[in-house]
């Protein structure tokens, strides 16, 4: 009886707290030849946990990620990063952050999923460094599927970020930025914004299929 009663105030708690912090998750797929950094900014201005470096996602492969879902948030991939003593991403060919951390004010030149209550969307309002994919995961819902696909030799040259071996691998924010389907240029009036995907986010999964420079 004793025993009884332990488990079901342990299994109390263990609701509670779901409740609480309810997260959703997020499978990465790495259709790219080198590995990604998925990095994650929390957007509210919480003192609390406003930053979340993940493993890095190998090539051609598949990795789940966890946020919270009730609050918003930013996510985006870094490449070709190293890691410091404590094992923060540094010096980051795309996507990097001062200081190895991701802050609001930080503005990383990379393609960026923003979600906000249960809206999903894709902007260049940082650059583009990589092409994006999204589908819902789930039985009996009907959630949209959003992409940001753009051909980087149309990015100005004013624009343009190069690699250690010349090679284009991003574009800067500004104007002359191309604009992708879900993903109209910043301040551009000829295409409208995208109003986002809306998922009500119950026992749903949402996959990202990162390609290099946004060819899938």
């Amino acid at each position: 009886m004793r025993k009884s009663l332990v488990l079901l105030v342990a299994l109390a708690i263990l609701c509670n707290y779901a409740t609480l912090a309810r997260s959703m998750t997020v499978v990465v797929e790495n259709a790219m030849n080198e590995e990604l950094y998925p990095r994650l900014v929390y957007a509210d201005g919480s003192p609390s946990t406003t930053s979340v470096d993940y493993p890095p996602v190998p090539s051609k492969r598949n990795s789940p990620v966890s946020m919270e879902m009730d609050r918003p948030w930013s996510l985006f991939f870094a490449t070709k990063c190293t890691l410091d003593g404590w094992g923060h991403l540094m010096n980051c060919r795309t996507g990097d952050c001062k200081e190895g951390r991701c802050t609001l004010v930080d503005q990383p030149v990379a393609t960026r999923i923003s979600y906000d209550h249960r809206t999903v969307k894709v902007t260049t309002e940082y650059g583009y460094n990589c092409g994006l994919n999204g589908i819902f995961l789930c039985v009996d819902c009907d959630c949209p599927s959003f992409s940001c696909v753009i051909d980087l030799d149309r990015c100005p040259e004013y624009l343009r970020v190069h690699g250690d071996s010349g090679a284009l691998v991003a574009c800067k924010p500004g104007e002359g930025l191309p604009s992708g389907q879900d993903c109209p240029a910043v301040g551009s009036y000829s295409v409208p914004p995208s109003a986002g995907a809306t998922c009500p986010f119950k026992n749903v999964i949402l996959k990202i299929k990162v390609s290099s420079h946004g060819s899938f």
